[in-house]
């Protein structure tokens, strides 16, 4: 842009800095001095300023600086290397200088809803239509203000999502700096007392957990991040999971939680009364909110009975350890509450079965909306068949437990004596580590085949849907060593 001076002198006097009398055709000041009046005609003065540099400005004036050579004759050439740098800056960015970014953060959002769409798809659409605020609502709705742990936890997984669509390894390994970068800003949003609550927070630290499952330094390494959440979780309390996004969060990672603590073989903090009690009232306010179904709460009871196993198995392997002359009244204690949980399970588990394997299955869940409610029927045969594996799994840990505290078959009640529809190729459970089970390896970590990688590269993505649909009970490798040696 432009200034011209506001005096009518001529130049020499306007350089000069003195009062000009105006004459005509020359100054008279001019004349006086011996000087040839340069004339009346205004030299433009030129200012580098642009809406980006008019924010970085930091004087008290509106305009930067003015250029060195605006006194040099009109006929004057400036010389190359003193023309003002004009800074590279396209019409949008001058319009509007946040529109690239905000470019690439839909550009990430939409990869991220694909990643959840392609790789989540039972968990997500198993509860989407039963929740206020889903994954994909709550990642549309924050923007380039988000805080940067959100941020950098979307961009690590979406960064990767590409890099295992395209094979690209680069993209693998940048996404690996992103996950470094989101631990560093979660890391600050865990020392303040405000975010250290946050929905964005709680919702960074799901977001990297499973990103440590899916590249992980280590089989077992994204056990790290679930004990991060479990406190989190509890820091938050159970009443502000009822409702809402934090409702969604809870739904997301307990499967994860379970399988964690049936791992480090230690009660899980979703077995005790407040949340136990917490879980149980949101099954009652679907129902008032006209989102329950049949299945919907067959799956949600059957998961607060499996939330007690890992805290029997831990008593168990307390029990056994210490001596094999527990006290009776403790013993009997135990026993009573793995048979009552026992019940429970086998009575949920025949209704599941039904649903799988009755006459009620599969295309007839489209026609049958008080079974399903509002689970898309497509879904519906996954989270039912996924769930019933999940309760035949705890069935088969409860029995062997059962045998362990106590040996006297013929003191249990009928219903509850082991039976052969859940035994399966092991005579009892051994916790291990579920990738190891699996048999599951990051991108590229063995030479073999493209065919060979491409299904363990499936695998890879597909089994934290396979382990959160089976409420974590996939984390008990049923063809390992017997449990009394593990105990």
């Amino acid at each position: 842009m432009v200034g011209v001076p506001h005096s009518n002198g001529c130049r020499a006097c306007l350089e000069r800095r003195v009062k000009c009398d105006e004459s005509q055709p020359q100054c008279q000041r001019c004349m006086a001095r011996g000087y040839r009046c340069p004339g009346y005609q205004k030299a433009l003065i030129y200012y580098i300023a642009t809406p980006s540099t008019y924010r970085k400005q930091r004087g008290p004036y509106p305009y930067p600086a003015r250029c060195k050579d605006h006194r040099r004759h009109p006929n004057q050439e400036m010389k190359p290397n003193s023309r003002p740098l004009l800074p590279h800056t396209s019409i949008d960015e001058t319009l509007n200088p946040s529109l690239n970014g905000n470019a690439f953060e839909m550009q990430q959002k939409e990869i991220f809803f694909r990643f959840v769409d392609a790789k989540f798809a039972g968990l997500y659409y198993s509860w989407s239509t039963r929740v206020d605020v889903t994954w994909m609502d709550f990642v549309r709705r924050h923007s380039v203000s988000t805080p940067n742990a959100l941020i950098w936890s979307v961009r690590c997984l979406s960064m990767f999502y590409i890099g295992w669509i395209h094979k690209d390894r680069d993209k693998v390994a940048s996404s690996r700096s992103m996950y470094g970068r989101g631990l560093q800003t979660l890391s600050h949003a865990l020392q303040s007392p405000t975010a250290v609550k946050s929905d964005a927070t709680l919702a960074a630290a799901i977001m990297l957990s499973i990103y440590e499952m899916l590249d992980g330094t280590g089989p077992q390494s994204w056990l790290t991040h679930s004990s991060g959440i479990s406190t989190l979780l509890r820091l938050r309390g159970p009443n502000v999971h009822k409702y809402g996004f934090g409702r969604t969060q809870l739904i997301s990672c307990r499967g994860f939680l379970v399988a964690d603590a049936l791992i480090r073989a230690e009660p899980c903090f979703l077995a005790e009364a407040e949340w136990r009690s917490m879980l149980q009232g949101t099954i009652i306010e679907e129902r008032k909110s006209g989102r329950g179904s049949w299945l919907g709460d067959l799956v949600e009871n059957a998961f607060i009975e499996i939330a007690a196993c890992p805290g029997l198995l831990a008593r168990t392997r307390s029990m056994v350890a210490e001596s094999r002359d527990t006290g009776v009244p403790q013993r009997e204690l135990l026993v009573i509450e793995i048979i009552r949980h026992l019940e429970r399970l086998k009575e949920l588990h025949d209704q599941l079965d039904l649903l799988v394997h009755g006459p009620v299955q599969n295309a007839h869940f489209q026609d049958r909306l008080e079974l399903v409610g509002p689970i898309p029927a497509k879904i519906a045969n996954t989270l039912a068949r996924s769930s019933l594996r999940g309760a035949r799994i705890a069935i088969a840990l409860l029995e062997q437990l059962l045998v362990l505290v106590q040996p006297n078959c013929s003191r249990w009640p009928a219903h509850v004596k082991p039976t052969s529809r859940f035994a399966y190729a092991w005579s009892a459970s051994a916790v291990v580590s579920a990738t190891r089970m699996l048999g599951l390896r990051t991108l590229g970590c063995k030479d073999k085949s493209d065919d060979s990688v491409e299904a363990d590269q499936a695998c890879v993505l597909d089994w934290p849907d396979t382990m959160a649909l089976s409420m974590g009970m996939l984390a008990l490798n049923p063809r390992s060593i017997d449990i009394a040696q593990y105990l």
